[in-house]
């Protein structure tokens, strides 16, 4: 027992890493392009601040929400720049086969709105089978602004939350070097059910079958 807890900090990070690998592969399916996780930006905190600083870069940011409801409540937000954004849908949905600009614009906010949808799901449903819980995320809410716009409606969705676990990971493509970012804020309740996991006895070769 005491074994697997000295290993929980792997596990978990075995956990998280995983679970993003199956969103990465979903990304992947529904763009069409290569698309993995950059394992070096996998992160994941137990200090959850209310000051969001976001790295990204660009004139405007897309921004898609998620919220996680069920046993572990939270927020997951896809964010992009309008380069990457572009990136993505030029490929599938391509400008001049709309004689309306604001059709094509609306085509595009749906397919990244459907795109968040995909890839949540995807790491929320291997989340919950292994961690033998229910949980699933709502319906996707696309927002695009300034960095500093975005920041601020991050802001507004966690400030009043008891989110104490996040992740953030970074998505690539070998083709076109984006590098969307993943970022999850989780309840406590995270951190019980993976407590309750590893307090199974369950080992690190356990958890791998499991991941396989």
């Amino acid at each position: 027992m005491e074994g697997n807890f000295k290993n929980s900090d792997r596990m978990l990070m075995d956990l998280l890493t995983y679970c993003m690998n199956k969103a990465a592969s979903s990304f992947s399916s529904f763009t069409k392009q290569n698309i993995t996780v950059d394992i070096k930006s996998v992160f994941e905190s137990s200090k959850v601040s209310d000051d969001v600083r976001l790295s990204k870069q660009g004139a405007e940011l897309i921004l898609i929400s998620t919220e996680i409801k069920g046993g572990i409540e939270g927020q997951a937000f896809l964010l992009l720049s309008d380069k990457e954004a572009k990136s993505i849908t030029d490929p599938i949905l391509k400008k001049d086969s709309y004689k309306d600009p604001t059709a094509h614009q609306i085509m595009v906010e749906a397919f990244l709105s459907e795109l968040d949808n995909i890839v949540t799901a995807a790491a929320i449903t291997e989340l919950s089978n292994i961690l033998r819980m229910e949980c699933y995320g709502h319906i996707p809410v696309y927002f695009k602004g300034s960095r500093e716009d975005v920041q601020d409606k991050i802001h507004g969705m966690i400030k009043n939350e008891n989110f104490e676990f996040k992740v953030k990971i970074k998505f690539i493509s070998d083709k076109d070097k984006i590098g969307p970012d993943f970022i999850w804020y989780l309840s406590p309740s995270f951190m019980s059910y993976f407590q309750k996991f590893v307090s199974a006895e369950m080992s690190e070769n356990e958890l791998k079958k499991l991941m396989h």
